[in-house]
């Protein structure tokens, strides 16, 4: 009987931790959660999303342009195939290479700073290519 007593004890003592850390947890999720990314969900600032497809080997020089020019948010997709206006990049015996893909969304400041980025690049790899797209974006 007293061990049944005592396993009810830790059970109920369990329990009671376990309550605690989820009100401590629901507390903190209240908390500002600090960090450089901006939240806006709930603002109005207008918002754009850029695709940006260009071969493995030049995503190395646009991801120097963003370090630059501080572009901190983006995603990267790095081995696509395709092809366009430019060197097929299938990634097989034939055409070997490989394209990646980044997607920034950004304010138009930003949006400013990477299509800057790209004229350099489009200039410096002349023939190489390099697709870039703009539309509107909205996060919800």
């Amino acid at each position: 009987m007293k061990d049944k007593d005592d396993e009810l004890a830790t059970l109920e003592k369990l329990t009671k931790i376990n309550k605690q850390k989820k009100e401590k947890k629901a507390e903190s999720s209240e908390e500002k959660i600090s960090h450089d990314i901006p939240d806006t969900a709930n603002k109005t600032e207008k918002l754009r999303r850029i695709e940006i497809i260009c071969s493995q080997a030049m995503g190395e020089d646009l991801l120097d342009g963003f370090k630059f020019r501080k572009i901190k948010c983006y995603t990267q997709i790095p081995s696509l195939v395709g092809t366009g206006y430019s060197v097929p990049k299938l990634g097989n015996e034939i055409w070997p290479q490989l394209n990646t893909m980044f997607i920034v969304y950004c304010n138009k400041e930003d949006s400013k700073k990477i299509k800057a980025l790209i004229k350099t690049l489009r200039k410096q790899f002349v023939g190489e290519g390099l697709a870039c797209y703009v539309s509107k974006a909205k996060e919800w």
